[in-house]
C-alpha cells in the first residue's frame, strides 16, 4: 500500500501468474497487498483481506551507561551490588530487553516493552555476592519486527572476598642488627593485591 498499482497480463483459465516487487524504495513500515481480479466481461472479485507486511531496515539503538547508578563507573572492579542502566530506541517500539553477565552466553529478559519512539530505560541490579569473577555485561533489545541490535561489552571484576596475607616465622633469639628482614605473602584470587602496607608496634 505505498500508493503503487501494478497490472498483470492473465489470459485464459485455471493459471498463475508469479511477480516480484522491489521494496528498497520503501521507508521502514507497514505495508499491505491486496488483489483486484477483473474477468473478462469486467467483473471483479470481492475486496479482499490485505495481506500485511513489515519493512524493517533499522535495528534497535541500545546504550549501555558508562556509569551505574551510584555515579561511579562500572568498572573494571566492584566488591559490593551495584545497578547498571541505560536506555533503548526504535522507531517501530520495543519488544524485548534482555542483559547478560556472560558476554551473551545467557541473556536475562528485563520485562522492558517501549512504544514507537520512545526513547525507554533500562537498569539492572547485580548482586555482588552471587557473581564473583570476571564479567563481560552486554544489554541486547529487539524490536516489533524482531530486529536485534546490542551493546558492546562492559568489563568488571566483582570481588566479595578479602584478600589474605601472612608473615614469615622469625627464628628465636635476640635481634641487634639496625635492620629486621620481614617476608611473608599476600594474594587475592579475583582482582589481586592493589598495596601491602606493614606497622610495627610494642
Amino acid at each position: 500500500d505505498a500508493g503503487e498499482t501494478i497490472s498483470l497480463t492473465l489470459t485464459g483459465s485455471g493459471l498463475t501468474k508469479s511477480f516480484d516487487y522491489d521494496v528498497s524504495g520503501l521507508t521502514d513500515g507497514t505495508y499491505q497487498f491486496k488483489l483486484d481480479v477483473a474477468d473478462t466481461t469486467g467483473a471483479h472479485n470481492n475486496a479482499m483481506t490485505p495481506v500485511w507486511f513489515a519493512y524493517d531496515t533499522a535495528v534497535p539503538t541500545v546504550v549501555f551507561n558508562a556509569n551505574a547508578a551510584d555515579s561511579k563507573p562500572v568498572g573494571p572492579y566492584r566488591n559490593g551490588d551495584f545497578t547498571v542502566q541505560g536506555t533503548v530506541q526504535d522507531a517501530n517500539g520495543i519488544s524485548k530487553v534482555e542483559f547478560s553477565l556472560d558476554n551473551g552466553t545467557t541473556w536475562d529478559d528485563l520485562g522492558i516493552t517501549a512504544t514507537a519512539g520512545e526513547n525507554k530505560a533500562w537498569s539492572k541490579a547485580i548482586s555482588a555476592a552471587s557473581n564473583n569473577g570476571a564479567k563481560s555485561l552486554v544489554v541486547r533489545a529487539t524490536d516489533t519486527f524482531g530486529r536485534t541490535s546490542q551493546s558492546g561489552a562492559v568489563s568488571v571484576t566483582i570481588d566479595t572476598a578479602a584478600p589474605t596475607g601472612t608473615i614469615n616465622a622469625f627464628s628465636g633469639g635476640y635481634y641487634a642488627d639496625a635492620q629486621l628482614a620481614v617476608s611473608g605473602t599476600a594474594s587475592d584470587g579475583l582482582s589481586g593485591i592493589a598495596k601491602v602496607e606493614y606497622s610495627v608496634s610494642s
